[in-house]
């Protein structure tokens, strides 16, 4: 094989290497948003009581907190991100989140409530 197949190869998966680096930062500060996003839901809602609040109104609290001077987070990937949770939280073998009797209303769990206690 001559020497350019090798240096072009070279190249090539030197970029590669690059490209999934970038990849992993950003899957890692996705997951600390995510983190962050977790942690604020569950402070929303243990304010928010027995009612429970809607899916809609806990996105739009989760975008002010996020919200700064100089940047702002897309709103549906926001509403995405808490939807996700709560849908994945409420249907978990020990939830943190339960549905209410209102449609797509959510509010903490018993487990949950102590779960925040113990965080305060």
């Amino acid at each position: 094989m001559p020497c350019g197949y090798w240096l072009l190869f070279f190249y090539q998966l030197s970029s590669l290497i690059s490209h999934l680096s970038s990849l992993n930062s950003q899957l890692s500060s996705l997951n600390s948003q995510l983190l962050s996003y977790k942690q604020q839901i569950l402070q929303i809602l243990s304010k928010v009581g027995e009612r429970g609040i809607s899916v809609r109104m806990l996105s739009k609290h989760v975008y002010n907190m996020n919200c700064t001077l100089f940047s702002q987070p897309d709103p549906q990937a926001v509403h995405r991100a808490v939807q996700q949770y709560l849908l994945c939280n409420a249907k978990s073998k020990h939830p943190l989140v339960e549905r209410t009797e209102r449609w797509g209303c959510y509010r903490l769990s018993k487990r949950g409530k102590a779960y925040v206690n113990r965080l305060a």
